[in-house]
């Protein structure tokens, strides 16, 4: 009889290399469609058939290999799990029959390239290649899988290059557009040129979703809508955005309290840590599933929230070419910054490597060398050490645990990184109110300062910014300055009063205003602040980081003694 394991496992060692071919035969047909022409166009339209067929092929080689599984079971009388396993080979090959779709959608919409209706066709091909690029990341990420099945112990390693590698390498990719978005929209501002051809030909050198995104925003401008209504248009609500990434911040904690459960629900031991796994294992993929509709769903604008506050200000104070600069400036640094060394993201990030792989060598040990240990010390009739034994009973009480937490800590990274998408600065939780007022401070002194710069009243700005600031929190703060400030009030003073400044930033403020340097202060300020919010922040990562490699070197120092301390006192009892 096959067993339904055997199967699987043929499936999944005949796998990889199909699946890296699909991924390629994805990529290169999106690759021929970027930088179409209508003289070109037909040539690309037949060179994607040649791909789609290959796709097609494999598909075919799939269905084929299901369908001889499930004969081949039926034929020995398997059960019907034997079934399912063998007819999986079969329905893979139908969803990848499936994706040849989008692909001959791509090869008609080339060949009718050349008609008068050119702009709405231009638009709905690029649709139709995100749907191949979405394919090919999905053929990549199942490679990885399958690699990982394989690899057996090495699925530590596939898991980090699959759930930290990958969402790194696309959160970068997201934020360089996001940067060349912004420089071209603040050369465009400050050149006067116009902003729908410009973005019509930026989104000739993209293609597929980032290409359509770009041309629908060209299409609003031309249909009269603003810069910022524009890009408000095809940006999912922040409330929503929002749930969405807290909803996965605690599914990340569902799996401890779904296996905790399992585990003290039974009355055997051995049932419940199964049970355990097995309900944790089902959050985790449901949770891995809503990762990837995150990733691959628009749940981001084209731009941050915090971007998006700065350019409706500055299209109501006039300064819009300024506002675009130093954002642009600012979004590099913060894509510079991100994963140094040094930073706050690059120590979890070396924490949650580190302990996921000293995780992955400590199971291995637990369960292949401490078997033997304590049969050798048994059948000698010698005690070990009571650092050994403390080891290995903590060991054994966290066995269960840590078969949950090893696939567990990537995904906490992957929701690390997926709150880093939409930005630390775009949060809008209320109990971090009093640290919001402290980092907001330098982007409401910049409004602050460009507003000045365009000769319009503070209240003109503050209104602006109160009507428009993406944190309801902060927004609600400046509506109140702006009533005590048309009561006659002075601004800098509520401003210090409600926590954005402090009162030398004040004294260096009411200093400026006496000797006609406002603008410019107010730009030093918020630079000041931004620089000593970043040393505070470098100052505690100089501490805590000696602590984090001591105690991670006390950890590693107790497991290394006690796999050797046995075999020195087993040598020197027995001699």
């Amino acid at each position: 009889m096959i067993a339904s394991g055997d199967i699987l496992a043929g499936i999944f060692f005949a796998g990889v290399l199909p699946l890296l071919g699909l991924a390629f035969c994805y990529w290169r047909m999106a690759c021929n469609v970027l930088g179409r022409t209508s003289a070109d166009a037909r040539r690309r339209a037949r060179h994607i058939s040649v791909y789609a067929v290959v796709v097609g092929f494999v598909a075919g080689l799939y269905v084929l290999g299901g369908i001889a599984g499930v004969l081949a079971v039926l034929n020995s009388g398997g059960l019907e799990v034997d079934v399912i396993a063998g007819s999986s080979a079969g329905l893979f090959g139908v969803l990848v029959a499936l994706t040849l779709i989008p692909a001959f959608t791509v090869v008609g919409q080339l060949r009718r390239l050349d008609r008068d209706d050119q702009e709405q066709l231009e638009l709905e091909i690029d649709r139709s290649t995100g749907w191949i690029e979405r394919c090919g990341w999905t053929a990549l990420l199942l490679a990885t899988l399958v690699c990982s099945v394989m690899l057996g112990f090495a699925l530590v390693f596939a898991l980090v290059i699959l759930l930290l590698a990958v969402p790194t390498v696309a959160w970068y990719r997201q934020r360089n557009r996001e940067a060349q978005l912004l420089w071209l929209l603040a050369l465009a501002v400050r050149q006067k040129r116009d902003l729908a051809a410009e973005l019509d030909r930026h989104a000739r050198t993209w293609c597929g979703t980032h290409a359509c995104r770009l041309r629908e925003l060209a299409m609003q401008i031309k249909g009269g809508r603003s810069l910022a209504t524009a890009l408000m248009a095809g940006r999912p609500p922040e409330r929503t955005v929002e749930q969405v990434f807290w909803l996965l911040f605690l599914l990340s904690i569902l799996p401890i309290l779904v296996f905790l459960l399992g585990f003290f629900s039974s009355s055997s031991m051995i049932q419940g840590m199964e049970t355990g796994l097995a309900l944790a294992s089902i959050v985790l993929a449901i949770e891995f599933l809503l990762y990837a509709a995150v990733w691959f769903g628009q749940f981001r604008g084209m731009l941050p929230a915090w971007c998006m506050t700065a350019i409706r200000v500055g299209e109501e104070s006039g300064s819009l070419d300024t506002a675009l600069a130093e954002c642009a400036t600012e979004h590099l640094t913060w894509l510079r910054d991100r994963f140094r060394a040094g930073s706050p993201s690059g120590l979890v990030y070396y924490l949650a490597i580190v302990l996921l792989f000293l995780g992955s060598i400590t199971t291995f040990l637990c369960y292949t060398i401490v078997p033997k240990y304590k049969y050798i010390f048994n059948g000698f009739g010698v005690e070990m050490p009571k650092l050994s034994v403390a080891v290995y009973s903590l060991a054994d009480l966290l066995a269960g645990p840590l078969l949950f937490v090893l696939p567990a800590l990537p995904l906490l990274m992957l929701m690390i990184i997926a709150m880093d998408d939409i930005g630390w600065r775009n949060l809008r939780f209320r109990p971090f109110a009093s640290f919001y007022r402290r980092f907001d401070a330098s982007g409401i002194l910049r409004h602050l300062a460009r507003t000045i710069e365009s000769r319009k009243p503070l209240t003109e700005g503050l209104l602006a910014m109160a009507n428009s600031h993406h944190r309801p929190v902060i927004a609600t703060d400046l509506a109140a300055i702006l009533s005590h400030v048309e009561s006659g009030s002075d601004c800098w003073t509520q401003l210090l009063r409600r926590g954005f400044i402090g009162p030398r930033d004040l004294a260096v403020i009411e200093s400026a205003e006496r000797t006609g340097n406002l603008a410019w202060a107010l730009r030093e300020v918020a630079t000041t602040r931004e620089r000593r919010l970043q040393y505070r922040i470098d100052a505690l990562l100089i501490l805590l980081r000696p602590i984090v490699i001591v105690l991670m070197g006390v950890l590693v120092g107790a497991i290394v003694l006690s796999m050797f301390l046995p075999l020195v006192k087993l040598l020197n009892d027995l001699a």
